[in-house]
């Protein structure tokens, strides 16, 4: 919503990472020789620069945009977590008393029909990032909540630390944010209203950085405390905790904006929480969720009220979005389907949705003569530089025909080297003879003697070819 854009409802595919470039090119910031979706630069696919930031695989929707000379100064998210467009869309059309400040901005703004298309797995920290780089987060790397790096065997969780997580992010995506800095130079003033991602950010109170004044911050904490929906206190202390930080984000706005001796923030990332946390706890369609949806809206009007006041409201671009979707739910039972494969006794790291299996690379060769083999048992997670650790005290056998059938043929341990070497009957084929390798913390792998898996090869299934 704001100049530059074509108000009315807009039927397109549009995606999360679309957000970024859609808004950069809206406020008339150049096109750089960055890359695209691809990986590469525009030198090296052989076009003039096409992106507006540095990694990009959203596009700009051109469709929305107006083709006049008209363009904002400023830009202004207001993110509002976990909320569901029909549950927003259905209180506009038919409650009209409803979201005054959230209707003022639908009515002079471009709406996209179905909403966006959010990063997989669609939760708070991998999509906020999303937003924030025009990247998916296979690309801008922080990839669930909690994730583990295999190159570093190491389990991380920015939403479990919260706090000082910019740098999970990698450094070859840029921030809108610092796009900011690179167009408009170091005076530009951008700010991370409690937004999960804000690296480059010069207000990002989560990451350390506070440019408002605290005893000022104090005063408006009081003044804006009407704003919070008093059931909440008597409800549900843990969304009571949410409607507290949402207030003390708005009471940051205003106090940025206010100050006299620093300019106004060119970009803005205002995270308002409350959405999600009475999502989860009423479920998107439930009544507590309507009342989290009207209180966002009043922090919505205090921030429209005060552009307006300050003469910067008509040269605004607003984007209202949300992070990722809510489905209706059974809020009172929980499920965790990824656990499964514990149960099953696989070996790895389960961090909901997603799972990192721990396993075995093997390397099987076979003397020309037939008469003697041998394996060298790695690490299946490679070392920052591409080294594939060897795995000592592996515990070997090897049988002819199936595993377990008869009496194996050898047996024994790896060395510190990861190898151990074995006697083979020369008269029996590689592929009738089957190694199985076994070491505590590691996925067993059962590979014919010719290096054939005898299980189904869901690695070569997925990346053959790749």
């Amino acid at each position: 919503a704001g100049p530059g854009v074509r108000t009315g409802v807009h039927d397109l595919a549009a995606a999360a990472v679309d957000i970024a470039p859609t808004a950069l090119a809206a406020l008339g910031f150049p096109r750089i020789d960055g890359a695209d979706a691809t990986g590469r630069t525009a030198s090296e696919r052989g076009v003039e620069p096409d992106v507006w930031l540095r990694r990009q695989d959203g596009r700009a929707l051109e469709e929305i945009l107006s083709d006049g000379a008209e363009r904002p100064r400023r830009l202004y998210v207001f993110l509002l977590d976990g909320q569901h467009p029909t549950e927003l869309e259905d209180r506009l059309a038919h409650d009209p008393e409803a979201l005054p400040n959230l209707r003022r901005l639908r009515e002079r703004a471009a709406v996209l029909a179905s909403g966006s298309i959010v990063t997989f797995p669609s939760i708070t920290w991998p999509s906020h990032t999303s937003i924030g780089t025009g990247t998916w987060c296979g690309h801008h790397d922080v990839v669930n909540p909690s994730y583990y790096l295999r190159e570093k065997r190491e389990a991380v969780s920015p939403q479990g630390q919260q706090v000082r997580t910019e740098g999970f992010a990698n450094p070859e995506v840029e921030s809108l944010y610092e796009a900011f800095r690179r167009v408009r130079g170091p005076a530009c003033r951008t700010a991370a209203i409690y937004a999960p991602f804000g690296r480059g950010a010069d207000h990002a109170p989560l990451e350390g950085r506070n440019l408002a004044e605290k005893p000022r911050l104090r005063e408006l904490n009081e003044v804006l405390r009407p704003d919070c929906d008093p059931r909440w206190e008597t409800a549900r202390s843990d969304v009571a905790n949410e409607s507290i930080i949402d207030l003390r984000g708005t009471a940051q706005v205003v106090a940025l904006f206010e100050r006299d001796d620093v300019p106004p923030p060119d970009f803005v990332y205002h995270e308002l929480v409350l959405t999600d946390g009475a999502g989860h706890a009423y479920g998107p369609h439930g009544e507590g969720t309507r009342a989290a949806l009207d209180e966002s809206d009043r922090r919505i009007g205090r921030v429209l009220d005060l552009l307006d006041a300050k003469g910067l409201l008509d040269d605004t671009l607003f984007v209202v979005s949300a992070d990722h979707g809510m489905a209706p739910q059974d809020f009172e039972r929980a499920f965790n389907p990824a656990h499964h494969v514990r149960h099953l006794g696989m070996q790895g790291h389960v961090a909901e949705p997603m799972i990192w299996l721990r396993d075995l690379w093997l390397e099987v060769s076979r003397a020309p003569d037939g008469r003697t083999g041998r394996v060298i048992v790695r690490d299946g997670d490679a070392l920052p530089d591409g080294e594939r650790p060897p795995v000592a005290d592996a515990r070997v056998s090897l049988w002819e025909g199936e595993v377990g059938e008869g009496t194996p043929l050898g047996q024994g341990g790896t060395d510190a080297g990861g190898v151990y070497g074995f006697a083979t009957p020369s008269d029996i084929a590689s592929d009738a003879l089957v190694l199985q390798v076994e070491v505590r913390g590691f996925n067993p792998r059962t590979v014919r003697l010719d290096g054939t898996p005898v299980a189904f090869d869901l690695r070569q299934a997925l990346y053959a070819g790749s």
